[in-house]
């Protein structure tokens, strides 16, 4: 008889839930501290669901609430489609020093590219590697319109940034 387990905190880049692309998950809800604990993909992945809503005004802003990453995420290289897309985020995205790996973003006919396509709150503590961002008019890794948003402690390392000059039709 053999037992296995993983620990958590397990050290390098392994891992075990891989994105396919689709899944959108709701994650854990802390209701004291009003968080939201992102430990997989298809968790993100339902952030940028809800921000991105099917109307501005059906979107979640999570003004008032913190999305907080508790391990590192891997986006697969499954096409993303940018947290505030269509809304706008709010709130406090805390990356905990976790990091966010194979992000890819092709925003065909979209005005902004990134992790965060319009950003109104706060990003912080957050990596981002091994990524490529492919965009049309505003571009960026993490947050590609940040007009009235803080960006702290943030890093991007080993990305590739493709924006090519938007011409209205």
């Amino acid at each position: 008889h053999i037992e296995v387990s993983i620990d958590d905190n397990f050290a390098g880049n392994h891992y075990f839930n891989l994105w396919d692309g689709k899944s959108a998950t709701m994650p854990e809800y802390v209701d004291a501290d009003k968080t939201y604990l992102i430990r997989e993909a298809s968790e993100l992945a339902w952030v940028a669901a809800q921000v991105n809503g099917t109307t501005r005004a059906a979107a979640n802003t999570f003004e008032g609430y913190t999305v907080k990453l508790v391990k590192d995420i891997h986006l697969n290289g499954e096409r993303w489609d940018p947290i505030g897309s269509t809304g706008l985020f709010k709130g406090t995205f805390d990356g905990n020093d976790h990091k966010i790996e194979g992000l890819f973003v092709y925003a065909e006919g979209k005005a902004s590219a990134g992790l965060f396509a319009t950003n109104r709150g706060l990003i912080k503590n957050l990596t981002v590697v091994n990524s490529e961002v492919y965009g049309h008019y505003k571009t960026g890794v993490i947050v590609a319109d940040g007009l009235c948003s803080r960006v702290e402690r943030c890093t991007v390392d080993n990305c590739v940034v493709v924006s090519t000059p938007y011409i209205p039709v």
